[in-house]
């Protein structure tokens, strides 16, 4: 029987199960490849990863300087809906033989459809899932998400990028490519800039009074807890969890941030309000080694309310979240399973504070939340494939 990634990494000494289990839960919560995930927390590099998913598979690895100038020729020969549908990358073409670059080399299906379309037979070889998504990207415009960008900023931030040799080979000891290259040293394109997020109101209230008589129409926080907290309880994804976490919150706060953390980063990921885009929002990385609001709800692991500290890295947060300086902010960790995966920020934005802020309701809420996804968590780890 096939040995599993995660279990190759613990025979190798490469992962403890500790990290192996964390890695699963993180997996639950953001989705992705284990080996991906496996990246973002920092627990492996990515010659690590490589030599694991080789001895998983039994197929050589493509590497980045592989993949750094594909011939024209060579990606007009599969269409971009193949690439898209299988996760796959012509890589080469040698003889009547095409190499493949797939997320799963044992993808059958994938490989019949390569050999249709092409006419030639298809050498499958294993790629990491965050060259995948470039090489994608660059050759077909088929977008990424934002966290493979990040991703790569943050192997680089974290000093763990593996420059390895090509491992195809035509013939025994014959490789077909020479040289490596890092992520670093490759143009990453640009995501297109998002249009901001529209505001709440189609005038903002200039006070959190005004602010509060307007979403008062819908029901005042309070009285909404009991509902949201159901709500919460039938949630069935991380991302019904942050919907509904960040809808409340701007009941109480014009706006509000979630962040989640890897690899000792918190990555901006979903927000509301004035003067939040998208874009910077997401391009957002703070490591949490560096002073910071941040840092300090991390390793407190409690709640920040007041003025927000002036400080380089404070005022790197504020500026990825618009720019404005708040007379009010309120910082809280969710915490799942006794660590901190997401950091929730809320602020009055330009507003003034002339009322207190339903803080209370709002912390009753997060605590639904944590339970909620660590509910979410239990019900669906043992089908997660280590």
């Amino acid at each position: 029987m096939t040995e599993r990634l995660g279990e190759i990494l613990l025979k190798k000494g490469k992962l403890t199960q500790a990290q192996l289990d964390q890695a699963v839960q993180c997996q639950i919560l953001f989705a992705g490849k284990l080996g991906t995930v496996l990246l973002e927390l920092g627990y492996i590099g990515e010659k690590d990863l490589a030599e694991a998913l080789k001895e998983r598979y039994q197929v050589d690895v493509i590497t980045l300087d592989q993949i750094k100038d594909i011939p024209e020729d060579v990606i007009k020969t599969i269409p971009r809906d193949l690439v898209e549908r299988y996760d796959l990358i012509p890589i080469t073409k040698l003889a009547k033989r095409i190499y493949i670059g797939m997320l799963n080399p044992d993808d059958k299906d994938a490989i019949a459809e390569v050999e249709k379309e092409t006419g030639m037979k298809p050498v499958p070889c294993v790629i990491l899932e965050v060259y995948l998504r470039w090489a994608m990207e660059r050759y077909y415009g088929i977008k990424r998400e934002m966290r493979f960008v990040q991703l790569e900023r943050s192997l680089d931030l974290m000093r763990e990028l593996y420059p390895y040799t090509a491992l195809v080979s035509s013939e025994p000891g014959d490789s077909l490519w020479k040289g490596s290259v890092t992520i670093s040293e490759i143009c990453v394109p640009s995501p297109q800039s998002a249009p901001p997020k529209s505001t709440a109101f189609e005038e903002p209230p200039k006070t959190l009074e005004e602010f509060w008589e307007e979403v008062g129409k819908t029901g005042h926080p309070r009285v909404l807890v009991p509902k949201i907290k159901e709500d919460l309880r039938n949630a069935n994804t991380r991302e019904d969890v942050a919907k509904i976490l960040l809808e409340f919150s701007q009941l109480i706060f014009p706006r509000v941030a979630l962040f989640y953390i890897k690899s000792g980063v918190a990555f901006g990921w979903q927000a509301r309000g004035e003067g939040i885009e998208d874009k910077k929002l997401a391009s957002l990385m703070i490591p949490l080694e560096l002073d910071s609001i941040f840092r300090t709800v991390y390793d407190s692991k409690s709640s920040f309310r007041g003025l927000i500290p002036s400080n380089p890295i404070n005022q790197r947060i504020l500026l990825g979240i618009g720019g404005i300086i708040p007379s009010q902010s309120f910082v809280m960790p969710i915490i799942v399973f006794g660590k901190v995966v997401l950091i929730l920020y809320a602020d009055s934005g330009r507003m003034k504070v002339d009322r207190e802020p339903d803080v209370a309701s709002l912390q009753e809420v997060v605590g639904e939340a944590q339970i909620a996804l660590q509910r979410i968590v239990q019900s669906v780890k043992k089908d997660v494939e280590r």
